[in-house]
């Protein structure tokens, strides 16, 4: 959803549902044939999937809207799926387990994460990911998979949706 808010700066916040996945990794591998080195997406068609469902959600987000063309700051809050590990047995069965971690400490790292993300935001949200002058970014593990996505125009201290974001982290999917 995109709205002005009381500073005047505009600011648009969305939910794109699915697994997060990172973005931007290559894989090399030589070619005898053509006597050099390859290089290939190591992300494959889930990687594509992600930044797929990122950009329909930026899509609807910003509906008519043009692409940001100035200094944004973008915070990013990723909600993992939980292992089955993470879940009692027998007779508690699906019930999460009290020592089961809030924090998503495990791969993918967070830098790729964003990479993949902004990405596909391009041109979308943002003319270029260049434009990301700042922002944070916070790995959870979640009920609902997917990643809460906030992106300021501006270029001060009152661009940026802290708040609001830190807000959503507490109240998780």
């Amino acid at each position: 959803m995109a709205k002005t808010t009381a500073t005047g700066t505009e600011r648009i916040t969305f939910f794109v549902p699915g697994i997060p996945r990172p973005g931007g990794s290559k894989k090399g591998f030589y070619n005898p044939k053509a006597g050099r080195v390859m290089m290939t997406k190591a992300g494959g068609e889930l990687e594509e999937n992600w930044r797929q469902a990122v950009s329909f959600a930026a899509m609807r987000a910003m509906g008519e809207r043009p692409p940001f063309a100035g200094p944004v700051v973008m915070d990013v809050v990723f909600f993992m799926p939980r292992p089955k590990s993470h879940y009692r047995t027998g007779k508690h069965a699906g019930e999460l387990r009290p020592d089961a971690p809030r924090l998503h400490t495990k791969r993918p790292d967070k830098t790729k994460l964003i990479r993949g993300t902004e990405d596909a935001m391009t041109g979308i949200v943002f003319a270029d990911d260049c434009l990301v002058w700042g922002g944070k970014t916070f790995k959870f593990y979640g009920a609902r998979p997917g990643a809460m996505i906030c992106v300021i125009l501006g270029e001060g201290p009152e661009s940026a949706a802290y708040m609001s974001l830190d807000e959503l982290i507490k109240e998780r999917p």
